[in-house]
C-alpha cells in the first residue's frame, strides 16, 4: 500500500513580494506592512517565483490583482524555472481568471465544455493546448463558472428575469433603438442595435480608438529608438478622473507622452455614460530615466489643473508646479522655503509655513508620494523628487531657487546641504545637533552673512531655549545657579505602553537600541561623574515629575552634559545633569540584554551563540550553558542572573536588577520577546543586535498604530540663590504634551519649533547673528517660545522657596 500526503500552504502577500533592495532574510524576519504595499507597490519586487513556486505541485490562484502590483508569475520567470529544471508544478487552478494578469501567460480562458488546457513551459512556447495529454502544466481557467447553472443561482436569477420575458417576446427587434418598446431596464442594457453601438455605449468605440492610438504610439517609440532590454527603469501608473474624452484631454495626454518619448499604455477605463458623469482612466507610463518621466508627469499635471481633471499616482494626488523653472514660482514678494525630507515631523512644519499667505514651500524627498501627501491641495506647495546624498545631482539648483532651506534629512547629510547653501547664499535651519562637520562651516557662513540655525526641535531645541530663558532670568535677578537638572523623553502614551519595555520605535530601531550603549558624563556637587557605555543602563534612577506622580519613570544620563554648562551660562553650578526619560523597567531589560551580549554589534560569524539554532539554544549559549542540551527556564535564568549581577566594569555600577519583582519583570520580558522559544530559530542577521531588532520589530506592539497617541515629557529643575547665599529656591518648568489624531506629540514639538524658527529667519534674518549656531540667545528663544505657547506648547513653571 502507498500513502500520499497532501500539504496545503496558504501564501499571503509577504510570501509574494518584498521591499526592493532588502535581502530575503531581512524580509522574512521583519513585519510586513500590507497598507504600505497597497499604496506603494512600486517599491516592492516579486519573490513568489523563487521562494514558493519551485516547491509547488498544484497552484490555486485566487488573489486580487491590478496593474499597480507586481505579477505573481511572469512568463519569463516560468520559462526560466522550467529551463533550469526547478519546476515540479503539475497544474494551475486560476480562479482569478485575469487575462495577462497576476499570471502573465494566461492568454485565453477555457470553456465549460473544454475546461482544461496544457502549457509546455519547458518548450519555450506558452501557448495553451487543448486537452490533458502530453507534457506540460495542466491549466484550468474558466471565467464564467456561474453559467454552469447551479440550481440555487439558476432559480434565483430565473425568478428575477421572469417578469421581463413577456416584453422581450413581444418586442419588435427590427425597429431602431430609439423606437424600441422594451422596458426601461432592458432598454438601457442594449449595447448594440442594428449593427451600431447605442448612445449609452458609444464610449466603447472611443475607448477602443484611444487604446489603439496609445499602442501605436508606444510601438513607434520603440521602433524609432529601441531601448536595450530592461532599460525602462522609470515606470509608474497614473489615474485620471474627469471629462477626458468629450474635452479632448486624453488626446492631449497622449500627445505629451509621445513628445516626451514616454511609453504610454492604457490599463483600464471606467467611462461615464453621459455628459454629467466623469470618466476614469488608468495609464502605465514607462521611460528610460526618471527625470524625463517626472517632467512628463508635471506637464500632464499642469494640463490637468486647467482642465479640472483629478490626477493621482498610486492613490496620491499630483499637482502642477506653480511656475517654471522654480518649483515654487516667482511671485512678487513671495518667500520661498525648501524643505528637505518628508518624515514624521514634516507635516506640522508644512502647515505652519503655509499659514502665512506670502510663503511658498517646496517639499523635496526621495519618496515623492510622501512629499505630495504633505503638499495636499495647496497651490503654494510643490512636491519634487530629490536625493541629498553626496552623489545626488540637482540639489544645488534646487537650493538656488529658495530663500531658506529646512533640512530634516538624516544629520549626516546636513554638511552637504550646508555647503550648497553657502554656494547659493541661502539660510539654513535644522533640528539636529551641531556636528563637527557642520561646525566647520561656521566661518564661511558667517562671512557670507548666512544664518545656519541648528538644534531647532524638541531635544535639542525646546530644551535649550527654555533652559537658557530660565537661567538668563535668574542671572538678571542677580541670582547664582547652584544646580541644574534637565530631563526629556519621547514615550508612548500610558494607554499605549503595552509591551514590557514601555517603549515604541518611532525612528530607527537599531539606532534606538545603540543609544542605550552611549557613555555619559555629568557633574554632582562639583565632581565629574563618568558613566562608561557598558554601565549606562545600570545608572538609571527612578524619576517623578514635580507635583505630578502619575508617571512611573526612570532617568538615564544623556551623553556628555559638561559642555552645556558653558552653553547655558551656568559654569558656576556644582551640579549639572541632562537625562533621558523612559518608563520604569526599561533600563533593567536593556541592561540584561546588554549583559548577555544581545546588544553586541560583532559579526555573527565571530559570535557562535548568535548563530546557534533556536532562540532558546542561543540564549542558553549566551548565558554560559550548552546550546545543544535542554535546560529548564530556571537553569537558564539562574545562569543569566550571575552575568547580570556581575559589575559591567570592575568596581563600577551597581547591579541593574536588585529585587525579585524586577527579576520577574525582566524574565517575563525575555519570554515576550521570544528568547525562550525552542521552535523559532534566532534570526539570521549581521550581528546579535540585528537579530534582536528583528525579533522586537516582529511584535506589532513595538510600533505605533495609526492614530495611537504618543507622549512628550520634559522637566527642568534649577536651584538658585542670591549671590550671598540667601533666598534659596527651586524653579521647576515642566512640559507634558500628548499626540492627537492629526499629529504626534513628537512631530508637533519638533516640526512646529523648526517651522517657527524658519519663519523667524524669513522675517528677521538681517537682525539675527550669522554663522552656525543653536538657539541659545534671547533673539532666538524669546520669539520662538512665545510662538510655541500660542500653539499650546508651553512649559509650566513653579517656584518653591526653601
Amino acid at each position: 500500500d502507498r500513502t500520499h500526503t497532501v500539504y496545503l500552504a496558504i501564501a499571503t502577500r509577504r510570501h509574494m513580494v518584498k521591499v526592493a533592495g532588502t535581502t530575503d532574510e531581512e524580509h522574512m524576519t521583519s513585519k510586513f506592512d500590507s497598507a504600505h504595499y497597497g499604496t506603494h507597490s512600486d517599491q516592492y519586487e516579486p519573490i513568489f517565483h523563487r521562494r514558493i513556486l519551485p516547491f509547488t505541485s498544484v497552484l490555486f490562484n485566487c488573489i486580487y490583482w491590478d496593474h499597480r502590483f507586481p505579477r505573481l508569475i511572469t512568463t519569463k520567470q516560468a520559462q526560466d524555472l522550467a529551463g533550469a529544471g526547478n519546476l515540479k508544478l503539475l497544474g494551475v487552478e486560476d480562479v482569478s481568471c485575469d487575462l495577462a494578469g497576476s499570471i502573465e501567460f494566461l492568454e485565453q480562458y477555457g470553456s465549460i465544455e473544454k475546461p482544461f488546457n496544457m502549457q509546455d513551459w519547458a518548450s519555450g512556447s506558452m501557448a495553451l493546448r487543448e486537452g490533458v495529454d502530453g507534457p506540460g502544466v495542466l491549466y484550468h481557467a474558466v471565467d464564467h463558472l456561474p453559467a454552469e447553472c447551479p440550481l440555487e443561482a439558476s432559480t434565483h436569477f430565473g425568478r428575477c428575469l421572469e417578469p421581463f420575458l413577456p416584453a422581450l417576446a413581444h418586442s419588435d427587434g427590427t425597429k431602431p433603438h430609439a423606437q424600441c418598446d422594451l422596458p426601461a431596464e432592458m432598454h438601457g442594457a442594449v449595447v448594440a442595435c442594428q449593427g451600431e453601438l447605442t448612445p449609452a455605449f458609444e464610449h466603447v468605440g472611443t475607448m477602443y480608438e484611444h487604446q489603439r492610438r496609445a499602442q501605436e504610439t508606444s510601438c513607434r517609440l520603440r521602433s524609432a529608438s529601441p531601448p536595450p532590454r530592461g532599460s525602462l527603469e522609470a515606470k509608474t501608473e497614473m489615474q485620471l478622473k474627469g471629462h477626458l474624452f468629450d474635452t479632448g484631454f486624453i488626446n492631449q495626454v497622449l500627445d505629451l507622452t509621445e513628445d516626451a518619448k514616454v511609453q504610454c499604455r492604457i490599463l483600464d477605463f471606467r467611462v461615464g455614460k453621459n455628459r454629467q458623469s466623469e470618466t476614469e482612466v488608468e495609464l502605465e507610463l514607462c521611460c528610460a530615466a526618471a527625470e524625463p518621466l517626472q517632467q512628463c508627469i508635471q506637464a500632464i499635471a499642469k494640463l490637468g489643473a486647467s482642465a479640472k481633471v483629478q490626477i493621482q499616482i498610486h492613490g496620491e494626488p499630483v499637482r502642477a508646479p506653480l511656475a517654471a523653472p522654480s518649483p515654487v514660482g516667482r511671485a512678487a514678494g513671495a518667500r520661498r522655503v525648501l524643505l528637505l525630507g518628508s518624515g514624521l515631523v514634516a507635516a506640522p512644519l508644512v502647515q505652519h509655513i503655509l499659514e502665512r499667505p506670502e510663503n511658498l514651500i517646496t517639499v523635496a524627498s526621495m519618496f515623492l508620494e510622501e512629499a505630495q501627501a504633505l503638499c495636499g491641495d495647496s497651490l503654494r506647495a510643490t512636491a519634487v523628487h530629490q536625493l541629498v546624498d553626496q552623489e545626488a545631482a540637482g540639489l544645488e539648483e534646487l537650493v538656488e531657487q529658495h530663500d531658506v532651506v529646512v533640512s530634516l534629512v538624516p544629520a549626516v547629510c546636513h554638511p552637504r546641504v550646508g555647503r550648497a547653501c553657502i554656494a547659493a547664499r541661502k539660510h539654513l535651519v535644522t533640528a539636529s545637533y551641531i556636528s563637527p562637520e557642520m561646525q566647520a562651516l561656521h566661518t564661511e557662513a558667517a562671512a557670507a552673512g548666512l544664518v545656519f540655525l541648528n538644534e531647532a526641535g524638541l531635544d535639542p531645541g525646546i530644551d535649550h531655549m527654555s533652559a537658557c530663558q530660565m537661567v538668563d532670568a535668574l542671572h538678571a535677578e542677580g541670582a547664582r545657579v547652584t544646580s541644574f537638572k534637565s530631563w526629556c523623553g519621547g514615550l508612548p502614551a500610558p494607554q499605549g505602553a503595552n509591551n514590557p519595555l514601555g517603549y515604541k520605535f518611532s525612528w530607527s530601531p537599531r539606532g534606538a537600541l545603540l543609544a542605550t550603549k552611549n557613555a555619559a558624563r555629568y557633574r554632582v556637587q562639583g565632581k565629574e561623574v563618568e558613566v562608561k557605555a557598558a554601565n549606562l543602563m545600570r545608572s538609571a534612577e527612578p524619576f517623578r515629575l514635580q507635583g505630578n506622580p502619575a508617571f512611573a519613570l526612570e532617568a538615564i544620563p544623556n551623553r556628555d552634559s559638561i559642555p552645556y554648562t558653558t552653553m547655558y551660562g551656568v559654569a558656576e553650578a556644582p551640579t549639572f545633569f541632562r537625562g533621558t526619560l523612559r518608563y520604569e523597567g526599561f533600563s533593567a531589560v536593556l541592561a540584561t540584554l546588554a549583559a548577555i551580549g544581545l546588544l553586541s554589534t560583532d559579526s555573527c560569524q565571530d559570535d557562535a551563540a548568535a548563530s546557534t539554532g533556536s532562540c532558546r539554544a542561543m540564549l542558553a549559549t549566551k548565558v554560559g550553558l550548552s546550546g545543544k542540551e535542554e535546560h529548564s527556564d530556571d537553569a537558564i535564568f539562574a545562569s543569566m542572573w550571575k552575568l547580570v549581577e556581575a559589575p559591567a566594569t570592575a568596581g563600577e555600577a551597581p547591579p541593574a536588577v536588585t529585587t525579585c519583582s524586577e527579576r520577574g519583570a525582566v524574565e517575563a520580558a525575555l519570554r515576550w520577546i521570544g528568547l525562550l522559544d525552542s521552535r523559532t530559530p534566532f534570526p539570521k542577521a549581521a550581528s546579535a543586535l540585528d537579530g534582536l531588532v528583528a525579533m522586537l520589530t516582529a511584535h506589532t506592539e513595538m510600533s505605533y498604530s495609526p492614530g495611537e497617541p504618543d507622549l512628550v515629557v520634559m522637566e527642568h529643575r534649577v536651584e538658585a540663590c542670591n549671590v550671598d547665599g540667601s533666598n534659596p529656591r527651586t524653579i521647576t518648568a515642566s512640559l507634558v504634551e500628548y499626540g492627537n489624531q492629526s499629529h504626534s506629540a513628537m512631530s508637533r514639538t519638533v516640526g512646529l519649533t523648526a517651522a517657527i524658527a524658519t519663519q523667524l529667519v524669513l522675517d528677521a534674518h538681517a537682525e539675527l547673528p550669522a554663522g552656525v549656531q543653536a538657539p541659545l540667545k534671547p533673539c532666538w528663544y524669546n520669539p520662538i517660545l512665545q510662538a510655541l505657547a500660542k500653539e499650546g506648547i508651553k512649559m509650566k513653571e513653579t517656584t518653591t522657596h526653601v
